[in-house]
């Protein structure tokens, strides 16, 4: 079963749900195993391959989809805004348990397969960040992916690019945003995460695919976590993603 949604695309099979073949949401409970050994990266989170479909619901402008593991229900909301090619998205979690759980790691959204030959792609992806200080507002700084060290030495790093603001002043150090770049496809992503208090991105890969991850605070980068009694939620910030096919239409279509 495929379920569209503008520019996605999600695949129901063998009970898991997928975008690009890859989970879209990662999250990590206290005294659950990551599947990967491999750096401070938010991927192969405890729950993020346990998940299973349970079902979904659509309309024009908005997409709910939920998933459950043993110990959460998880519903991702994609909301969409008329006459443009951005969209709105979070996550919310519910224990579902019998005893309390402690969230370390929550996904707003994680948006995998960048780059038409993933970590072969390195040298035709870019990402601009908007680095932030008193006088110096609003940086831009434009960096390939082959730069950065995301380029093939095997199937999986332990590099990633990423960035983490702790506590109430968001935007101290870098703006919440950033743009991706494919120059071989001419394609533009850009992302914002909507949080006046701590958040976090990263760019890195997985299985020789890369992969965007946007959310707020985190356990390893700000000390950051959440206990859920039995039945107790907890939703993460927005973030809003807006496609394009140049720079100044992904700009038009997030502003």
């Amino acid at each position: 079963m495929e379920i569209k949604f503008y520019d996605f695309t999600f695949e129901v099979k063998n009970e898991k749900v997928l975008l690009n073949d890859r989970p879209f949401v990662e999250i990590q409970i206290c005294g659950e195993n990551k599947d990967t050994h491999l750096g401070a990266k938010m991927t192969n989170s405890s729950e993020g391959k346990r998940l299973k479909y349970v079902s979904h619901t659509q309309s024009e402008m908005k997409l709910e989809i939920l998933q459950c593991s043993e110990l959460v229900s998880v519903k991702t909301v994609f909301l969409a805004y008329e006459g443009t090619n951005a969209m709105r998205i979070h996550t919310e979690v519910e224990n579902i348990a019998n005893d309390e759980i402690v969230l370390e790691e929550v996904s707003s959204f994680v948006l995998p397969g960048l780059g038409e030959n993933g970590i072969d792609s390195a040298k035709d992806l870019y990402f601009t960040r908007f680095t932030q200080s008193h006088h110096a507002e609003c940086q831009t700084r434009r960096i390939s992916f082959e730069d950065a060290g995301l380029f093939r030495a095997n199937n999986e790093s332990q590099k990633r690019i990423a960035f983490a603001n702790i506590g109430s002043w968001s935007t101290k150090e870098e703006l919440p945003q950033g743009i991706i770049e494919d120059t071989k496809n001419n394609h533009f992503i850009m992302f914002q995460i909507e949080s006046n208090a701590s958040w976090y991105y990263e760019i890195a890969d997985n299985r020789a695919d890369y992969y965007l991850f946007l959310g707020g605070a985190n356990l390893p980068f700000g000390a950051w976590s959440k206990s859920l009694k039995p039945k107790e939620c907890y939703q993460t910030v927005n973030v809003v993603m807006a496609f394009g096919h140049s720079l100044n239409e992904v700009v038009g279509e997030i502003t």
